[in-house]
């Protein structure tokens, strides 16, 4: 067949929901449930205080719910139906691991750009922006976000700019958090232009 398309195998996983938007325009991912019953962790909080690390970054995406709603609305505005929002009923708890499905919704955008597929392109950027403002900063989950990090500046090419543009986003408001956690230090070893940008990044919204 002259039209057909074939699939690599590196996006085997993800195509049940590639799949989903075809068919209804939108998609879902199913996000990890507690197994076990939860109990109080007296040594520390179920979500740390975000206002703790966060510097004040104005320009930011990440900087406030109304920003992520501004952003929100530039991304799916003219969609109907809108989206649903990854996290509808789901109490996020740092137990739990979520890099699987952040970068899920990462590579569906990239599949997405390489293959120009519509709104999908928006739409898992829509996703990947709220899961990541609504994510639980621990630093037992900051694994989490390296593993998006690496992914997104590992990648060659326009169609990674945007989810790097996200990463930046986050990573340079919450810097604080991540500093001294050996596995960011390792990546900044593995990618020594992600220093620089992850620099320029914050001088720019310093000098805002």
């Amino acid at each position: 067949m002259d039209n057909a398309i074939e699939v690599p195998d590196a996006i085997e996983d993800i195509f049940e929901y590639f799949c989903q938007y075809l068919y209804t325009g939108d998609y879902s991912i199913p996000l990890p449930v507690e197994t076990y019953p939860s109990k109080p962790d007296l040594e520390q909080p179920q979500v740390e205080n975000t206002e703790t690390y966060a510097l004040q970054l104005t320009g930011n995406i990440f900087e406030s719910r109304e920003s992520i709603e501004r952003i929100s609305n530039e991304l799916i505005g003219k969609l109907w139906p809108y989206p649903t929002l990854p996290g509808i009923g789901h109490h996020y708890n740092y137990r739990l691991d979520y890099s699987t499905i952040l970068l899920a919704h990462a590579r569906l955008h990239v599949f997405a750009r390489k293959y120009i597929v519509g709104a999908l392109q928006d739409i898992s950027l829509y996703k990947m922006l709220h899961m990541l403002h609504d994510f639980p900063l621990h630093q037992i989950r900051q694994g989490d976000i390296i593993r998006v990090l690496r992914y997104s500046f590992q990648g060659d090419g326009v169609v990674y700019r945007e989810i790097q543009e996200i990463m930046l986003h986050y990573v340079t408001l919450y810097i604080k958090h991540f500093i001294r956690n050996e596995e960011f230090e390792q990546l900044l070893l593995e990618i020594p232009s992600l220093t620089s940008v992850l620099l320029n990044a914050l001088v720019d919204f310093l000098q805002n």
